[in-house]
Order: structure tokens, then sequence, then C-alpha cells
């Protein structure tokens, strides 16, 4: 291989390249930059004839045509089409702004390229798990970390990738997916780590429920890394899963189910279906109490825990007309007798307090519905 400074207009791009667009703008600043401080990595060209074909590099190639360079720094190498396949296809998975779907392809495409040029591996939807192996043995974690022939060849082709054994093995299952959500993925940017998570599940059927949910409610990647897993434990009970999927049931409360009898969990999950609109925390205490029930432990049943909720409720709603009736006039009141009646309005205050406090004890208020309340209170009061 040599650096030479070639003449611009005796380049050619590559035909074997993935079609590539280059967007005008990125080439101008590039150009841009080339004009003032010149060209800092050179092009990478095969010899064809009196011409050279551009291996790697073709946007500064395109770029110093608009500086209006004469020459450009190149290194040149003689290599059959094989390998110029492979080299190109290698510099597609890099390409700016490729989605997660398409880099997959990518990936999935220079494994088979080399399987045509040196055929000792065969592609095979073990690929994947072909690579964590190999990825734990040059980590050292089995006793025998010696990588097959095969295996080696499978290195050799992720090193010329670039990327980490756990990106490349992410990608690998991505293509398993099935093609509908391959190409929905594609339109509405769903992020590759979420897609792999998807892929870790075997029925294609679960696949597009997760997927859906995911793309229907915006899920994050946490999110989605939350709901995968639920799906996936073997522990869950199988029509709990179906809420998660199809109601749209939190996958924190889906988890309280583990350990709920059998011959229970379908009218629970009816049950906690229906309370739904009271929150995750009223749902798992809901699952608690039915399990306590179950097990013959002493817990408020569910008749008790609604009446004490509705109570709750009572309370809050008068303490909210508490100062909602009484700031206004005390606003307006002389100071003189505005001070008695605050203090009158702060012992009543105190009073549903301490009320509020034994229901709060009791888990049926949460901290930051009080504290909001408290604070609203505290600044009307201020404010007067």
């Amino acid at each position: 291989m040599e650096l030479k400074m070639i003449d611009i207009t005796k380049l050619d791009p590559n035909p074997l390249q993935p079609r590539e667009s280059f967007e005008r703008e990125k080439l101008k600043e590039l150009a841009g930059t080339i004009s003032d401080v010149g060209i800092l990595q050179p092009i990478f060209v095969r010899p064809k004839g009196d011409r050279y074909e551009i291996i790697g590099g073709e946007r500064r190639w395109k770029a110093s045509q608009i500086a209006g360079e004469k020459t450009i720094p190149a290194l040149v190498k003689d290599i059959p089409d094989s390998e110029i396949m492979v080299q190109s296809l290698i510099e597609n998975v890099h390409r700016e702004n490729l989605k997660p779907v398409e880099q997959a392809k990518a990936i999935l495409e220079v494994f088979k390229a080399e399987e045509k040029i040196k055929p000792y591996f065969i592609i095979s939807d073990r690929l994947p798990q072909k690579v964590l192996v190999i990825r734990d043995k040059l980590y050292k974690r089995y006793k025998d970390n010696t990588l097959t022939k095969e295996e080696e060849m499978i290195n050799d082709v992720m090193k010329k990738i670039g990327l980490g054994a756990s990106a490349i093995y992410e990608s690998l299952n991505i293509v398993k997916l099935p093609k509908s959500i391959q190409r929905e993925a594609t339109e509405k940017e769903v992020g590759k780590h979420q897609l792999a998570r998807i892929s870790m599940i075997e029925d294609e059927e679960i696949q597009e429920k997760v997927f859906r949910r995911v793309v229907d409610d915006e899920l994050s990647e946490k999110e989605t890394s939350k709901l995968t897993k639920v799906v996936k434990d073997k522990e869950v009970p199988d029509v709990v899963k179906r809420a998660v999927l199809e109601e749209g049931l939190d996958v924190e409360v889906a988890r309280e189910f583990v350990g709920l009898p059998e011959e229970g969990i379908e009218q629970v999950t009816k049950e906690v279906l229906q309370v739904q609109d009271r929150g995750k925390e009223y749902q798992k205490e809901h699952i608690a109490i039915r399990k306590a029930q179950a097990e013959g432990r002493a817990l408020p049943d569910i008749e008790t825990r609604d009446v004490e909720a509705t109570t709750a409720k009572s309370y809050i709603e008068r303490y909210s007309e508490v100062h909602k009736v009484f700031v206004d006039r005390i606003i307006a009141m002389p100071k003189k007798h505005r001070d008695n009646v605050i203090m009158a309005l702060l012992s009543a205050h105190g009073r549903l307090e301490r009320q509020i406090q034994a229901l709060q004890e009791k888990g049926l208020l949460s901290q930051d519905k009080i504290e909001g309340h408290r604070a609203k209170y505290a600044k009307e009061l201020v404010s007067g």
C-alpha cells in the first residue's frame, strides 16, 4: 500500500458500493473545512487501468470537487472485487443517520459476503449466539477459552465491522424480527435497544403485541426493557401477560401477581383491571389483600378498604373547601379580626390533618397528594 497525491479527475466511485445519498449542505460544510485546512484523512483507492476506483472516502472526494481541489491524498492498494464488496458493506454499516434496521441488515450482509469468500462458517439462526460465545471467550469466562476455527473466522469479521460484540449480537437479532415490525420500526424510528429487547421474545405474535404497545404508548428504552422482562418471565401468569399487552396493565402491577394461588388469578386480574383508574398503588394493594385472604392472613378486606378510601376522599374534599371558602373572606377582613379567624382556621386544619394522617398510615392516601393541598393552603394564607 502506498500513499499518493492523485489527480481528482482520475477517480471513479465504486460501482459495488451500496446506494448512498449525500446531503448537499453537509458536503458544502466539509468542502469549507477542506478549503481551510486541507484533507486530513486520505481516501482509499485501487488501480483500475490508468484510473483509480474509490474504495472508501467518496464523501471526501465529492467535497474536494466542490472545494475546487486539483489533487487528493489517497492510499492505493490492489484489491479483488470480492474484498471490495466487503469493504463497501462495512463502510455502509458506519454510514451517518443509518436506522437500526438498516444497520442490522448491512451487518448481516457483511457476514454473507465473507461467507462467500471464505466459507469456513455457515450463516444460521445461531449466529447471534455464536457471537456471544466468542465475546465470553475473549473475556475468559469459560474454563477453555480457545476459539474454534469457525469462531476465529466470525471474530475476524467482527473486527472488520468495527463494532462491539454486544452491538453486533443485537443487530443480528433485529434482522430476525418479522418484516412488518422492521418496516414500521424504521418509519417510527424505534430505537435499536428497544428492537433488540423485542427480538429476544421467541413468539412472533407476542413480539407484534409488545411492539404495538411500545409504539402506541411511546415507551422509553427502560420501559420497553421492563415490559419484555415481564412478558418473558415464566412466573408471571399468562392471563396477566395478556392484560399487560391488551389492556394496558402496568408491568409493576403484573409482577405483584407472582405468588397468588392459580385458581384466583383470573378473577383478581378482572378486579384489578376494573380499578385501573385508581392508579397502580391501589391495584397493588388490591392484589396484596387478595393474597392475604388466600393465605388466611389478617388484612382489611376489599369492602372495608373501599369504605375507608371513600372516607379519605371526603376528607380531602372537606380540606379543599376549608381553604377555598374561608381564605377569600379572611383576606378581606380588617387585621384586628383576621388574626383570630386564622387561629380558628388553623385549629380546624389541625383536626383534619390528624384525620388524614390516620388514613395515610393505613396506606390509603399518598404523601404527594397531601403535600399538594398543604402547599396550596399555606401559599394562600401567606399571600393574604
